[in-house]
């Protein structure tokens, strides 16, 4: 992820999201209104933003955890409709993180509605 921003245009701002480990687990019982402080606050940064950039290691052969708690808490709201996404994966295995990939594209194609 650090490569690939400094290996853009220097007319690109990059907001790096920094509180995956705030949000509380997904529970559609607390998701009231605008829901907890955590989750508001990525739900307007990812408001705020003209595109996404998604990166992740792939964890036993999937999503890390707490990247799929993050969509998880917006997977029934419309922050990223529209919005230009990219996906990016890794893993020290020669596939070079697949699985995870593949895992994130299913989850982003249902909150895309693509």
């Amino acid at each position: 992820m650090n490569a690939i921003i400094g290996l853009a245009p220097e007319n690109m701002k990059f907001t790096i999201y920094g509180g995956l480990g705030d949000l509380p687990h997904f529970n559609p019982d607390i998701d009231v209104d605008e829901g907890p402080a955590p989750v508001r606050g990525l739900r307007t940064q990812l408001k705020e933003a003209d595109g996404v950039l998604l990166c992740t290691p792939e964890y036993g052969n999937g999503v890390p955890g707490v990247l799929k708690n993050a969509l998880d808490w917006l997977v029934s709201t419309t922050e990223f409709m529209n919005k230009p996404t990219a996906v990016i994966s890794a893993s020290p295995t020669p596939m070079g993180g697949d699985k995870a990939h593949a895992s994130l594209l299913l989850t982003l194609k249902t909150m895309l509605r693509l």
